[in-house]
């Protein structure tokens, strides 16, 4: 789930110290024999590479192959604008209003956006959302989480170091399964949403939040490969009709181009907010706080929210 972030030099030094463990699965990313294969390999059912029940909707977009790809093309989401309810949301202009939930059921605030838990909360719940007017944004860790469905389809490979406070482990991306365990997260989103809109999935419908990808600095990837990294996620979300968040990454909002949506938790806090100040602008930009700030700058809306192991819809909003 969420965290709070690690010291700088407490992550270099787990990352240095599963490099020297010689882990197969924790090394760098681009290690020769890396790649994906067949996606499908290992599944409980072809094309359905983490057994995870698809209620509908017909994949689309290609798995992609490698580790980390060394250059992408311009993103191209299926779907032009105005197929999904997103560009109603952006014509409003900033700010743009928030509800953050990952527990319980949907509360019945009225928000421009309105985030749930991808595997936790139904069709049913996401539907409930959209009919009050909101834009569902859909949250999923790329993080080892054992409890989830597709727990049993992470090998050790994929698994990357122990987050500390957090029953987790970082992802390895360059693992045999990592990618398309993420693709087939998204395919069962799209099966869930096709509920939700009539029984076809609307491209642009819904966004995703993925967590924990600041790989750069958590296991020590480094800029340009942490880059590469989310410009394939990226690519991978765009690809099957979704909207892809920025989760934290301030370092990368300048570079990673094409973002639509925006997620960070205490950028007040560690002196970051001011990264937002032009894309909050054109694109909606959710901060969270954990120790409530006294004001917050008009490109982002805040909310605070004193536990940060408990998301339920209930954060108060900063002004």
């Amino acid at each position: 789930m969420i965290f709070e972030r690690w010291p700088a030099a407490l992550v270099r030094l787990l990352a240095v110290c599963v490099v020297l463990a010689g882990s197969q699965g924790c090394g760098p990313v681009d290690q020769a024999g890396g790649g994906l294969g067949d996606p499908a390999a290992g599944a409980s059912a072809p094309g359905n590479p983490t057994g995870l029940a698809q209620p509908s909707a017909p994949s689309t977009g290609q798995p992609l192959q490698n580790p980390i790809a060394t250059s992408f093309a311009p993103s191209s989401p299926t779907g032009g604008a105005g197929s999904g309810s997103f560009e109603k949301i952006l014509a409003k202009g900033p700010k743009w209003s928030w509800v953050w939930q990952y527990t319980g059921q949907p509360v019945s605030t009225r928000a421009d956006l309105h985030v749930l838990d991808g595997f936790d909360h139904s069709a049913g719940d996401y539907k409930q959302i959209v009919d009050k007017g909101s834009f569902p944004v859909a949250y999923f860790s790329c993080s080892f989480e054992g409890w989830r469905p597709d727990a049993g389809k992470w090998t050790d490979a994929d698994k990357g170091p122990k987050m500390d406070g957090w029953d987790e482990n970082w992802p390895n991306p360059g693992g045999p399964n990592f990618w398309s365990i993420m693709e087939a997260r998204l395919d069962y989103m799209r099966g869930k949403m096709a509920q939700v809109t009539g029984g076809t999935f609307v491209p642009r419908s819904c966004g995703i939040e993925w967590d924990n990808v600041d790989l750069y600095d958590s296991i020590g990837l480094g800029h340009a490969r942490g880059l590469e990294f989310l410009q394939r996620l990226k690519s991978l979300t765009e690809s099957k009709g979704f909207i892809f968040a920025l989760k934290n990454c301030v370092e990368m909002v300048p570079d990673l181009k094409g973002v639509e949506l925006y997620v960070n938790e205490q950028a007040q806090q560690y002196g970051e907010i001011a990264t937002y100040q032009n894309v909050g602008v054109t694109s909606p930009v959710l901060n969270v706080e954990y120790e409530r700030p006294s004001s917050s700058p008009g490109y982002v809306y805040t909310l605070y929210y004193p536990d940060p192991k408990k998301i339920d819809g209930n954060g108060l909003p900063v002004s």
